[in-house]
């Protein structure tokens, strides 16, 4: 079977990277239902895009989410087109099986990387993170196809396609709305799980390698528990913020509480028990 066939008139050999793509579509939906001010494409942003604050307050399933949600018609169709020029290729080389593990794991690593460099507030929405795991992968296969692992420089096309990844990673620093830390951790997760895991080539089985591999899924592990901790919600916060006996770091928390969301800040405020003024004091 040639892996490098274009997708079109084929996809019954890639059906994970049409299912991805219908997502998209089905996700972008601009309808409403009778009597909804929000389109079907606002709600599935509102609950499925990757955003600290609702992660660590127990949604940890939008780190993954976020990744077949788009901002808006030109975002979604250029992911769409991205997803049709690497998808099918990285599809039938692994196996619609591993390709979906890899396109999951480079959007939660995407995930992770965004909501670190991002604070608990701002949200993410895109697949960008999950194809750019498709880029590391396709140059992890470039890697271990070769005689050794530079051995595909010697090629016109691999050296665009890395000239390719680092215009994108230029262009996604130029743009102020465009979530690069996303783009460079799907990048790293899909090179390493591409390589040191999904390569059906010979693969190094030293024990050196083994304890690399090891510790690649305690970090990628560590990372997300990380991410899901509870450090930006408000009670947490709160509750800190009463205990603390340094005043500038008293400060820090209560300042981390002002950009939450108002009703949440409101609803959680009201729900506290209030001081009785006048309580006596046992003597």
């Amino acid at each position: 079977m040639n892996r490098y066939r274009p997708w079109r008139g084929a996809p019954q050999e890639t059906p994970l990277t049409f299912i991805i793509l219908l997502a998209y579509a089905v996700l972008m939906y601009p309808g409403r239902r009778g009597g909804d001010d929000a389109s079907l494409a606002d709600r599935a942003r509102e609950a499925f895009a990757a955003t600290g604050y609702h992660i660590q307050a127990g949604e940890p399933w939008r780190l993954l989410t976020h990744a077949f949600v788009h901002g808006g018609l030109v975002h979604v169709l250029f992911n769409g087109f991205a997803l049709l020029a690497f998808g099918p290729t990285v599809e039938r080389w692994l196996g619609s099986a591993r390709f979906g593990l890899l396109y999951a794991v480079s959007a939660v690593a995407g995930g992770v990387a965004a909501v670190y460099w991002q604070g608990p507030v701002a949200g993410l929405v895109g697949g960008s993170g999950a194809l750019f795991g498709m880029m590391g992968a396709v140059l992890a296969l470039n890697m271990r196809a070769g005689r050794h692992l530079l051995d595909f420089l010697d090629y016109a096309g691999p050296r665009s396609f890395i000239g390719l990844i680092v215009a994108n990673l230029i262009i996604g620093a130029i743009l102020p709305f465009v979530s690069n830390a996303a783009h460079v951790g799907g990048l790293v997760a899909g090179f390493v799980l591409t390589f040191c895991f999904l390569e059906r080539g010979d693969a190094i089985s030293d024990g050196l390698s083994r304890a690399a591999r090891a510790g690649w899924v305690m970090l990628l592990c560590s990372s997300v528990a990380y991410t899901c901790w509870p450090t930006a919600r408000i009670d947490h916060l709160w509750q800190r913020a009463r205990t603390a006996t340094d005043p500038e770091e008293q400060r820090e928390l209560l300042t981390a509480i002002e950009p939450l969301p108002r009703e949440e800040v409101e609803a959680f405020l009201a729900n506290l028990r209030p001081v009785r003024t006048d309580e006596q004091r046992p003597r």
